[in-house]
């Protein structure tokens, strides 16, 4: 049977595993460095269906069982005294 791990070796974890400074003190792209031209080409050759999946979530306005908390919708804008196309200030 497995045994919760005591506060401080979960706190250790977070020491042990940790990948900072692993490429030196300036380095900004982390495990991304593992992501090499090689490491590429080969998972690029293990396509072998191009298949688009949609990461989409629907969204509701109203509030229901599996959205209790519905989104809101603001208007920055009337749109009534700018042109087409032309915002009057950043959204």
């Amino acid at each position: 049977m497995d045994t919760i791990p005591a506060e401080k070796q979960v706190l250790d974890y977070f020491r042990s595993l940790s990948n900072w400074g692993r490429w030196g003190k300036e380095d900004m792209l982390g495990t991304l460095n593992f992501l090499n031209e090689k490491k590429t080409k080969g998972a690029v050759s293990l396509v072998e269906d191009v298949v688009t999946v949609s990461c989409v979530r629907p969204i509701s306005f109203q509030e229901s069982l599996n959205s209790t908390t519905p989104v809101v919708r603001c208007m920055v804008e009337s749109g009534d005294d700018g042109q087409q196309g032309i915002r009057s200030r950043p959204v």
